[in-house]
């Protein structure tokens, strides 16, 4: 049984909503550190079973992007909310992404508590092989003092990737089967997903949300080619498009992602309410606009029954 609800009591009708992306990278930027002082290791790439190397740009890094863009929505900032150290557990960022220890809650009970992300990122990774878009040139900079360990700022090294390097990535929004101590009440439905479609056009353009560390302090700029969008009100069902590493070609990209929702599309029997759609870049940036407006921030949390009882019997 589904943990999310909406205000009225009634679970979500849709169970699970699934994206998969293909990005042109616009301007020559550092997508994440790729090398790591202490180590010299090179950390962000993927090696294929082919041989083949391939930039990445962490999931981890993504989701803090997506993050900080619902908080910066909200008027909050990592001082005011922080999913790992101090949550403040009551906003639509937290509802999504989650927290752990809310230290200023009430009782030992709640801030002890948890509650489990509902949205996933894959890594974001490039079409191009590594030797055809990682730029040998380096840079070394100072990691921000609030994101730095022991709060002083931290030397790292970049690696560039070059202009007009293509990127595909999946991500997931999930209501249901969640393992929490909390139970989170949204005012509707589409509530839940304006806030994440919002927290998408952050990630997809990087034009939205100037804050994310490892990027937009870079400038760094996307256009969305390519929406695969799946939306799933049955469940079990996989109705999501994984695109496939080893191709890198982009035409061929594009080619196998439509080829794959086409024959989903086909396959759903008539009156199934699952669907998958089929978005292109003429059309991204309206459908971005129109799904990711927030109209509504109010959400609630609250510990579940078993939880509640056993606080009162102590």
């Amino acid at each position: 049984m589904s943990l999310i609800k909406q205000k009225n009591g009634k679970e979500f009708e849709t169970k699970r909503i699934g994206v998969t992306y293909l990005v042109r990278l616009e301007n020559e930027a550092p997508l994440n550190e790729n090398i790591v002082e202490e180590t010299g290791g090179i950390h962000k790439r993927m090696s294929l079973y082919n041989g083949i190397e391939k930039a990445k740009r962490s999931g981890n890094s993504i989701k803090a992007q997506h993050r900080h863009a619902i908080l910066d929505y909200l008027g909050k900032d990592e001082t005011q909310c922080d999913p790992t150290v101090r949550a403040c557990g009551r906003c639509l960022a937290c509802a999504l992404h989650g927290f752990v220890m809310v230290k200023n809650w009430p009782t030992e009970i709640e801030k002890n508590a948890m509650h489990s992300s509902l949205v996933s990122f894959s890594d974001m990774v490039s079409v191009e092989s590594a030797d055809d878009c990682i730029i040998g040139l380096q840079e070394s900079m100072l990691k921000s003092p609030s994101l730095s360990k022991g709060g002083s700022p931290q030397p790292f090294t970049y690696e560039r990737v070059r202009a007009g390097t293509h990127l595909v990535g999946t991500t997931y929004l999930t209501f249901t089967g969640r393992k929490t101590m909390y139970e989170v009440v949204f005012e509707n439905e589409e509530q839940v997903k304006d806030a994440f479609w919002y927290g998408m056009r952050a990630v997809l353009t990087n034009q939205t949300f100037q804050f994310t560390p490892m990027t937009a302090r870079h400038d760094a700029r996307f256009t969305p080619l390519l929406l695969i969008v799946s939306e799933v009100q049955n469940l079990p069902a996989d109705v999501m498009v994984s695109p496939d590493l080893t191709k890198s070609e982009v035409n061929e990209v594009v080619q196998d992602l439509e080829n794959k929702a086409k024959q989903i599309q086909t396959s759903l029997e008539q009156g199934n309410p699952d669907k998958i759609e089929i978005v292109k870049e003429k059309d991204i940036s309206q459908y971005l606009i129109t799904r990711g407006h927030i109209k509504d921030v109010k959400v609630t949390l609250t510990p579940k029954k078993e939880e509640k009882e056993k606080e009162e019997a102590e």
